[in-house]
């Protein structure tokens, strides 16, 4: 039925050529006569073009009118524009903005300051007024006094007219131009300034005006002089009807009017092609004539013929369109009934169909019921089998965290049995620092784990609904400042800005558990110490203030450099979730943060960005003396777990004897694990630190050490990752990397081992076992360099015993560039170091390690043992002496390759000449 109708009004529309429809904007700067007279020509003219549509408004000479005029046009979005501009300064920007998108712009009349416009129609102001002066000049006969009465002050006419009348008037020095007086096109301005200028001239013999109204005005103005003197006027426009320039000179009123052609009907015929696309003359020039009592007559008959004629158009076109209207009509009607006849006998035929669909569908209906039927069945069977998964799942899930919960309870003990004994041991006098060392990495670790295991508990108390709060007052600035010395030994060791800002004077007292809010303010300072870099910046901020006409407190934690995806911000403080800038840890740690807040009937939120870092903000009840519903009043001298400090960190520059050669990196976000491991190598080995992957990485570029132990589970770059980006540099793959985990399942293992490490040790892990692995990846890296710093130097293509004693593809590389540099600039004695880095890509010190790293030869020595085998083979080939072989190779001397020859071989190298060849000849 809808493709029926659809159809029908197709054939409706059928016969009705599809012609586009333009809408053209006038903008007129006034309404004058002349203004009047352009608007009637240009509509006659549009009469013409069925398809054309104009739009006239009149600023009444005022520019901001017009602009407002011209912004209303362009709003509208007309096809084409035309402004007869006011004034050409204020109006050009507005003319500009309306060409810049695209409307065609006509301009008449008076130009603009710019030539950003379609088309130009109008007369030459500056010939007008050129002919004007001759004219003057010619009834003067010479000689004689002028007054000039300008067109407004600003606009294009008034200024061509005067400057064409001025030049003109030069050639005669006869005749002088009294005064140039702005009259504003008006003819009561006209009249009143033309009445002062006759009092103040006298002796005037004529007045030239802009256009014939003002000319009417000074004509006026004439009456009223002293002695009624009578003055010639002349005037520009030369319109036909009452009142104008025309009947003007024929009543004798003025002596002439040149007319100032208003080109309506040319203006219209331009946009018409400009629409079309058709050919137009850009700049279009109209010409004047002059009108006096020779022709005044004439003129006024053609004019009043033209009127005439132009009023029959408009009647005719009135017909016509009616003509059309009714002929649409009818059509109209005609094809409607056409087309009803035609639907009729359509919706017949449908309705028969339809009525056999119907019967057909019902059938298909009934089926289609019976299998939704037996569809819902076994929907409500796979709900109930969903329903009994999760209660599977749920209770899967609570007796996961009741046996965390037993384990947590079971774990207070051992660890009391620790944490007591080390506190007393700690107490004891004589023991050494080393001893003390490890007694303080033990009780500190030991309060680690007792904080976990009560955020275990404090976490199920509130999955059961049994957590409760024992709140009292307390001077929250106070204890924050309080809670904040035990960050200051981390600020300082990492070189972090940590400040405590609140505001002086401001009453901090809250009723809450200080308890619970030091583990929230612990925890918030954790990670952001955790999380910000050496370097950067922590702050805590605290403030009064209300909401909702209620006193609260406002805490904030600021730390830089860390940022957190806006899609996590919301599911930071879910139970277990863990954003993929963070590794370790529980997740549980923030979800607790928010419990505790909550629970005071406070609220917690979290903001990042790159720029400014991460903020968390806490907002908290001043509350009140009276106990809340549901909260227990702390009881006076309880005993609470005090909250640990974090961890001293280390520091994280050389360390080891002096005379070691050998240096070891050691990478962990831990600094308790750095430490213990610096305490384990440093007496034999020269160590360096870094705080995680990045500084690793840094540290591993600029000192090339010997041996690395990395962590694998740390923020920003992993272990796995960190160890993938060292066997990819070229500075760097050499050194063998020992990964140090907890992760200790197969999988983990294989992933580390695939990422290029050379051993894999698991947390906890035995110290022996760990110095023996650092002494054999040591001892072989040893023997490989060696192998190559023996008699074998690898030639330019693989050595497949290369492969075999463990040097890598990346190392081979190496290897091979510097051979092939060096066999290419053989012959250079003065071939340096630092040529061969720059080929190569590395800075000195780099080049230099690791070439000492694989080789045991420093640079000059590697370079010289090349040359020194090269050498050898020379040595046995016909013709060649010493002193040639020598200088072939790079050596400066005969002499100092003699020496260096039998410091490496062993024997002089006419010896070994003479031993070779007599070998060949003595088979």
């Amino acid at each position: 039925m809808k493709r029926l109708l659809l159809f029908s009004a197709l054939l409706l529309t059928a016969c009705h050529a599809s012609r586009p429809h333009f809408t053209v904007g006038v903008s007129q700067c006034s309404d004058d006569a002349w203004r009047q007279k352009m608007n009637n020509e240009m509509q006659t003219e549009a009469l013409l073009y069925d398809n054309l549509e104009l739009e006239i408004r009149s600023a009444g000479g005022d520019s901001e009118r017009q602009i407002a005029d011209i912004r209303h046009f362009i709003e509208q979005g007309v096809d084409l524009l035309i402004v007869a501009p006011n004034e050409a300064i204020p109006v050009t920007p507005v003319v500009e903005e309306a060409y810049a998108r695209g409307i065609p712009v006509i301009v008449v009349d008076r130009k603009i300051l710019s030539d950003h416009y379609t088309a130009y129609i109008g007369a030459d102001n500056y010939r007008i007024g050129k002919i004007i002066g001759e004219y003057v000049a010619s009834q003067l006969g010479g000689r004689g006094e002028v007054i000039e009465l300008t067109g407004l002050s600003g606009s294009t006419p008034a200024i061509d007219r005067h400057q064409g009348f001025v030049n003109a008037l030069k050639n005669h020095p006869g005749i002088r131009v009294l005064c140039s007086e702005d009259a504003h096109w008006l003819r009561s301005d006209a009249e009143v300034r033309a009445d002062s200028l006759y009092r103040i001239y006298p002796e005037v013999d004529l007045v030239f005006a802009h256009n014939d109204q003002m000319a009417l005005g000074a004509w006026q103005a004439a009456g009223h002089t002293p002695g009624g003197r009578t003055v010639d006027v002349v005037g520009i426009d030369g319109l036909p009807g009452p009142g104008n320039g025309i009947e003007m000179v024929r009543s004798g009123v003025f002596k002439a009017s040149f007319i100032y052609p208003t080109g309506g009907e040319r203006i219209i015929a331009t946009a018409a092609a400009i629409l079309r696309g058709e050919p137009f003359e850009r700049e279009t020039l109209l010409s004047t004539a002059i009108v006096d009592r020779t022709n005044a007559t004439v003129l006024d008959m053609q004019s009043s013929e033209i009127i005439a004629q132009q009023q029959q158009i408009s009647r005719l076109k009135s017909l016509a369109d009616s003509y059309l209207l009714r002929y649409s009509t009818q059509r109209a009607i005609s094809w409607f009934s056409l087309v009803s006849l035609l639907l009729i006998a359509v919706i017949s035929a449908l309705l028969g169909r339809s009525l056999r669909i119907k019967s057909r569908l019902n059938r298909i209906l009934v089926s289609r019921n019976d299998e939704i039927n037996s569809q819902k069945d076994r929907l409500e069977q796979q709900r109930d089998q969903l329903v009994a998964l999760s209660r599977q799942l749920e209770e899967a899930t609570q007796a996961k965290l009741i046996f965390f919960t037993n384990i947590s309870h079971d774990l207070r003990t051992p660890l009391t049995l620790i944490a007591d004994p080390v506190e007393r041991l700690s107490a004891c006098e004589g023991l050494t620092e080393e001893q003390r060392f490890y007694l303080e990495m033990i009780r500190r670790n030991a309060r680690i784990l007792l904080r976990m295991t009560e955020q275990i508990l404090d976490f199920r108390k509130y999955e059961n609904g049994k957590l409760e709060l024992h709140p009292g007052w307390i001077d929250l600035a106070a204890c924050c400042r309080e809670w904040s010395k035990s960050f200051e030994v981390a600020a300082a060791g990492r070189a972090v800005e940590f400040r405590f800002d609140a505001d002086a004077g401001a009453d901090f007292r809250i009723y809450a558990d200080e308890e619970k809010l030091e583990r929230v303010y612990y925890n918030l300072l954790s990670n952001a110490f955790k999380f910000t870099p050496r370097g950067g910046r922590v702050t805590v901020a605290l403030e009064r203030g209300e909401e909702d006409g209620l006193p609260h407190i406002r805490l904030s934690v600021t730390n830089s450099g860390s940022h957190i995806a806006p899609e996590e911000c919301g599911r930071i403080f879910d139970r277990f979730y863990q954003t993929g800038y963070r590794r370790g840890g529980a997740g549980i740690g923030l979800a607790l943060s928010k419990t505790f807040v909550e629970m005071h009937g406070g609220r917690i939120g979290v903001e990042s960005d790159r720029e400014r870092g991460t903020c968390f903000r806490i907002t908290l009840p001043v509350g009140s003396r009276e106990t809340p519903p549901g909260i227990i009043p702390a009881a006076c001298g309880e005993p609470r777990i005090p909250v640990p400090a974090p961890e001293s960190p280390v520091t994280d520059g050389e360390t080891g004897p002096e005379e070691a050669a050998v240096q070891i990196l050691i990478v962990d976000d831990n600094p308790d694990i750095r430490n213990y491991l610096h305490r384990m190598l440093g007496g034999e080995y020269h160590v360096r630190m870094a705080a995680d992957g990045s500084e690793g990485l840094e540290k591993a570029v600029k000192y090339i050490p010997d041996l690395i132990i990395s962590d694998v589970m740390m923020p920003r770059i992993d272990g796995v990752e960190y160890c993938r980006r060292l066997k990819q540099g070229v500075e760097t793959c050499h050194i063998p990397v020992i990964l140090l985990t907890a992760c200790a399942l197969d999988e983990q293992c294989v992933d580390g081992l695939q990422s290029g490490a050379d051993a894999y040790v698991t947390k906890p892990f035995s110290s022996v076992v760990l110095l023996a692995t650092v002494r054999s990846l040591l001892e072989n890296r040893a023997k490989l360099r060696q192998y190559y710093a023996g008699q074998e130097i690898p030639d330019n293509d693989t050595t497949p015993a290369g492969r075999q004693n463990g040097i890598s593809r990346l190392d081979r590389k190496f290897l091979d560039r510097v051979h092939t540099f060096v066999e290419s600039r053989l012959d250079d004695s003065g071939i340096g170091v630092d040529e061969i880095a720059r080929e190569i890509g590395m800075s000195r010190a780099q080049f230099y390690r690791k070439l000492k790293a694989l080789t045991d030869c420093s640079p000059n020595e590697y370079v010289r043992v090349i040359r020194l085998r090269r050498a050898a083979g020379l040595l046995t080939e016909e013709g060649l002496t010493v002193a040639e072989v020598a200088y072939r190779v790079g050596f400066g001397t005969p002499s100092y390759f003699t020496k260096c020859f039998k410091a490496f071989f062993g024997e002089l190298p006419t010896d070994y000449q003479r031993r070779f060849r007599g070998t060949e000849e003595n088979p």
